[in-house]
């Protein structure tokens, strides 16, 4: 990095796994309850009709997916808290974690970006540069807010512009 990088912490919510995790847990525990004392059958939507058997195993696959959320809310924890996360902007390109939770490293030349498209669902926006290898998404959620996320989003195209056009000059 030189001082002229610009540099945006991107990594999950802290809080967002301590939410996540508790939520898991409890629910993995009234699951198993529920299936470990199961006596009855169950019907959903009054379309499937399962026998006592049936119905506890069915509850304890929910159990165990009500656990693998916990899981990733854990993952969700521990990768806001372990290392360091940035998104850097420097004169050559642009280096970014691939993920909220993965360790590798995207670096991309400004010229390597083909296509920019831009996604929103909720409140959630994705950003996706488009490049010879696939894809890199920036999303909305791992930005420390909504307004470093817009001057991020801002740097990158006036980076794409400009290169753009001293392309075609």
């Amino acid at each position: 990095m030189t001082h002229q990088d610009i540099c945006f912490p991107y990594k999950p919510k802290i809080w967002l796994g301590l939410v996540i995790m508790p939520i898991g847990i409890f629910l993995s525990y009234l699951l198993a309850l529920s299936a470990y004392q199961r006596d009855r059958g169950l019907i959903l939507f009054d379309l499937i009709h399962l026998s006592p058997a049936q119905a506890s195993i069915f509850l304890w696959c929910l159990g165990v997916i009500s656990l693998l959320f916990a899981l990733l809310g854990g993952v969700i924890f521990m990768a806001s808290l372990a290392r360091k996360r940035v998104l850097v902007l420097s004169a050559q390109g642009l280096q970014s974690p691939k993920s909220g939770i993965s360790r590798k490293i995207i670096t991309l030349d400004w010229q390597q970006i083909e296509a920019i498209s831009s996604q929103t669902v909720g409140s959630q926006v994705f950003f996706h540069l488009h490049h010879g290898d696939g894809k890199l998404t920036l999303v909305s959620s791992l930005f420390a807010n909504q307004a470093a996320f817009e001057h991020a989003i801002t740097l990158v195209l006036e980076r794409l512009e400009l290169l753009t056009l001293e392309e075609a000059i």
